[in-house]
């Protein structure tokens, strides 16, 4: 079998951003990410 693209269809690599624009529009208003719970999770892992 190809690769996965090839199964999925020829959308290209930016297919899916229209799923993550209300994520991507919260970023640019509140200038804020879940970075510090991630370092915290993986230091408690």
């Amino acid at each position: 079998m190809g690769p996965a693209r090839a199964v999925r269809g020829e959308a290209g690599p930016h297919a899916g951003a229209p799923r993550h624009l209300k994520n991507i529009l919260t970023y640019l208003t509140h200038r804020i990410t879940n970075a510090v719970a991630d370092g915290l999770n993986a230091t408690i892992q």
